[in-house]
């Protein structure tokens, strides 16, 4: 009851006679529910695979799929961690009225993750941004579509994918995994693709991107409508610098609601509607060598979405990929960014003496010794500004510390040089009470407010009202 083409016609033959029936090309989504068609196409893939490749590789194949498989069951604790967390996820976010959407890590066996990632050619392209080998799609850098997709790589043939990859690919149609994703997403009778139009293997290279956008609505080769987009990352090491966040914003791009980094086995899913403005739009600064690695499954139904996903006519209209742009970078992504920039210079604290955080996890308290500049900058009513009642706002350089005082908390943003202001909760009932929050923006933004004192340097400009 599959397509008779690509990897499901190898599948018709190796399963055995007992499914000779799936030879013919039927209708996908009217004659099969989704669990047995996907649970059809995981099997397909073990048996394939397991042909494919050699003795040494058949058993780590092997312990790979069963132990993925098991985390998936129903009662394994695992399964209970990923559904309880995703779900809560997707209401926090609905609630909230943005994309619904859930972020899991440790998914899969991390051994099984690498697999696939070994597989997969990373900083292997040309000056164009392409990948120098056969059947992978490029969008080029000096392509027509190089506005809105940039230096991204796709690979779509699954026979011309690694035996991990092509295990992975098989585990994501499996009716333990399509089972698990309708739980989280509360999207039921859930068909993942088994054409891979447009999802599959995506690698993009250093300042590439793609643009915000929603996705096309229908698959007119299937007959069904999309509904939940899933990645799974692929890289390892990634760093906050590197960029290649994938942003989701309102539906008037007037607002950054999520900004996500692709780390190593990281997997986000999230509903697919009219109004579902994604993507990673920054060029990214990863260093030379690198690329954005990631898996893609697109999950359909046989009917289409709620009325309320669709804001361009009734949702049986089928429309295609519309592209658009923010007026403003994600602030999520920047401060992502900024936040990891600071720790790199962490060494730049001054000798400080930290007590232990306790059993009830409070933040640890600073007692500083002031250098002879910092107890200037401090003490002198001339070389600072001072104001109680006043909180700024703004990216911090450094977590929040605790110190006894708000001239500890001054002595340490004077001590360090990429701080420009700082404030100190003041008011012991509230919940920054002692809590130093140093900023590293030249023009922090601020507001009237009882719970802390703050200050700033003429020097390090001050904040504006």
């Amino acid at each position: 009851r599959a397509r008779t083409h690509g990897p499901t016609h190898k599948m018709v033959c190796l399963l055995g006679r007992e499914h000779a029936s799936h030879r013919r090309d039927v209708g996908i989504a009217r004659l099969l529910p989704s669990a047995v068609l996907a649970a059809s196409w995981s099997a397909a893939s073990a048996v394939v695979v397991a042909a494919a490749v050699g003795p040494q590789h058949h058993e780590l194949l092997g312990s790979a799929w069963t132990e993925a498989l098991a985390r998936l069951a129903p009662t394994h604790v695992e399964r209970k961690r990923l559904e309880a967390s995703g779900q809560a996820q997707f209401e926090a976010s609905t609630a909230r009225g943005i994309i619904p959407h859930a972020v899991l890590d440790d998914v899969f066996p991390g051994f099984f993750v690498h697999g696939v990632a070994n597989e997969i050619p990373e900083g292997l392209g040309d000056e164009d941004g392409c990948v120098p080998l056969p059947d992978w799609h490029c969008f080029r850098k000096s392509g027509p579509t190089s506005h809105f997709e940039n230096a991204k790589n796709l690979q779509v043939t699954e026979t011309s994918m690694g035996p991990a990859t092509q295990m992975l690919m098989g585990l994501l149609r499996s009716g333990a995994w399509v089972s698990l994703l309708q739980r989280i997403t509360g999207v039921n009778n859930l068909i993942p693709d088994p054409t891979l139009h447009g999802s599959g293997i995506h690698n993009t290279f250093a300042s590439g991107f793609l643009k915000l956008h929603t996705d096309f609505n229908y698959n007119a080769e299937l007959e069904l409508h999309r509904r939940v987009n899933m990645f799974i990352y692929l890289n390892d090491d990634w760093e906050e610098s590197f960029g290649g966040h994938l942003e989701l914003w309102n539906r008037d791009l007037t607002r950054c609601d999520a900004s996500i980094l692709p780390t190593f086995g990281r997997v986000v899913a999230f509903r697919v509607s009219e109004v579902s403005y994604h993507g990673h739009p920054n060029p990214m600064t990863a260093p030379l060598g690198r690329s954005r690695r990631s898996i893609a499954m697109y999950y359909y139904t046989a009917t289409p979405r709620p009325q309320s996903e669709c804001v361009r006519g009734p949702c049986r209209t089928e429309v295609t990929t519309l592209w658009e742009e923010a007026l403003v970078k994600c602030p999520l992504t920047v401060a992502s960014i900024d936040e990891e920039r600071s720790q790199t210079i962490a060494e730049d604290l001054p000798e400080t003496s930290v007590t232990q955080v306790d059993e009830e996890g409070v933040v640890p308290m600073f007692e500083v010794k002031a250098s002879a500049e910092a107890d200037a900058l401090c003490n002198h009513a001339a070389a600072n500004h001072t104001q109680v009642g006043l909180v700024l706002h703004g990216f911090n350089v450094l977590k929040p510390a605790r110190t006894s005082s708000a001239a500890d908390c001054c002595i340490l943003c004077a001590s360090l040089h990429y701080c420009r202001s700082w404030s100190w909760g003041r008011d012991e009932r509230h919940e920054w009470w002692q809590h130093c929050f140093l900023k590293g923006r030249s023009r922090a933004r601020s507001q009237r407010d009882d719970c802390c004192v703050s200050g700033w340097w003429p020097g390090r400009s001050r904040p504006r009202r």
